[in-house]
């Protein structure tokens, strides 16, 4: 697994909050790329943010994935139709 390495062009974590919060920014998207886990973030049904970990069961890149639906890449074709027929977005 490739490792990212965090920016060294940041002032230290004690000259200010906004270089504390950019260093916790940097820290947490290394954490989400480097997930061996699949992280996905969806909004009505469609990919914002995919990121399928080191396994590749889901076999999309997050280029591939980002803007399409759910059921369009993980449910097998000849079921797509009653899947989207089951699934309901509920509005609070």
């Amino acid at each position: 697994m490739e490792q990212k390495k965090l920016s060294r062009n940041r002032k230290p974590v004690g000259t200010g909050k906004l270089a504390a919060t950019d260093l916790i920014a940097d820290f947490g998207a290394m954490l989400v790329e480097s997930s061996p886990d699949a992280l996905i973030a969806l909004a009505d049904h469609t990919v914002l943010f995919w990121n399928s970990g080191d396994g590749g069961d889901l076999r999309y890149t997050k280029e591939e994935a980002a803007g399409r639906t759910l059921c369009d890449l993980v449910v097998p074709s000849e079921l797509v139709d009653e899947s989207r027929k089951s699934t309901h977005t509920q509005t609070f």
